[in-house]
């Protein structure tokens, strides 16, 4: 039976673009639920949503964007309601290589390599996610995001030079060594600042009169934003990381200065510079993204033109996959 003539839908417990975008090309719904509220709210109503709209919808294939318990209320509805349910789970590498400390890590361990015993497809973005996957099975599939499609707004009257940091403050991002290469650049480039600003994390530390905070901003603003960037920065600790705002800089042709991990490398080749993350690294590589610029502008129109058809080639694939299943 072909994938089109099931009942297919798409779940998750997050709004990311790497859900919008595949659902779109798989052309199943997406449902969103998220509550940005306290942990144990968060978790409980996302529960009694999930398990509330399985029983309600008795879908014949589950996909979910990876959340420890959305995965195993997925599991237990197929174990004990549709024993045919077909469960296929997109992993992202933090929740992947999550682990627990102390008191009942164990226990979590265990459940984790149930629920994934009961999945028929985990998707990773890359390679170098295949040593975390098999911890827990071995039926994988490698699928890469989406590029974006964003109309570039380029403003032709801008002078000032300007670098922005894509980030979301989490654990995995050098903070320091950001705000050192800022005072190195100093004030011939400002350095936008993107994301929820974290005061724990920004406290008792000397901002620079270059770096500006922009807070969380629509789309639009957003979008505008990084188009008329000289550089885009995005920075981890986390290996084999592929962060959303590089495929967005992809898009956007902007010159970018991206962690340098071998995933990275490979999917975005010579669309941008590779940085260590000490101050030094992260500013030299800054200004060399900005001499670059034009070399740096064309790779990317030709990396972008690659990576687009090899999109639709593994979708196509997925497809064909997930066909094997039924």
């Amino acid at each position: 039976m072909k994938f089109k003539e099931k009942n297919s839908i798409w779940l998750s417990w997050h709004s990311i673009p790497r859900s919008q975008n595949i659902t779109k090309y798989l052309d199943i719904p997406l449902f969103e639920y998220f509550i940005n509220d306290n942990i144990f709210k968060r978790h409980l109503y996302s529960s009694i949503w999930t398990i509330k709209f399985l029983l309600k919808n008795k879908p014949d294939i589950v996909f979910l964007h990876y959340s420890y318990l959305l995965l195993l209320f997925i599991v237990l509805f197929k174990k004990l309601i549709n024993k045919n349910l077909v469960i296929i789970a997109d992993c992202h590498n933090k929740a992947l290589r999550r682990k627990l400390n102390g008191f009942g890590a164990g226990l979590y361990e265990r459940i984790k390599k149930f629920s994934f015993k009961n999945t028929d497809i985990s998707i990773i973005t890359n390679r170098g996610m295949v040593k975390d996957i098999i911890n827990y099975h071995d039926k994988y599939f490698i699928l890469p995001d989406k590029i974006p499609e964003f109309q570039v707004d380029i403003d032709h009257k801008k002078k000032q030079k300007y670098c922005v940091y894509i980030s979301s403050f989490s654990i995995d991002e050098p903070v320091d060594e950001v705000i050192e290469a800022a005072k190195t650049l100093g004030d011939s480039i400002k350095l936008y600042w993107t994301g929820k600003r974290s005061s724990n994390i920004l406290k008792e530390r000397k901002i620079p009169q270059n770096i500006i905070f922009t807070g969380f901003l629509n789309y639009d603003d957003y979008y505008r934003l990084i188009s008329n960037a000289d550089c885009l920065l995005l920075l981890t600790t986390e290996d084999d990381c592929l962060q959303c705002g590089a495929y967005e800089g992809l898009n956007a042709g902007v010159p970018m200065v991206i962690s340098d991990n071998d995933a990275s490398r490979e999917y975005f080749e010579d669309s941008a510079i590779y940085t260590g993350i000490t101050s030094q690294e992260i500013s030299d590589s800054i200004l060399t993204a900005i001499e670059k610029h034009g070399l740096i502008k064309n790779n990317s129109k030709l990396v972008k033109e690659k990576r687009e058809k090899d999109f639709e080639r593994i979708i196509h694939d997925l497809k064909l996959k997930i066909e094997s299943q039924i």
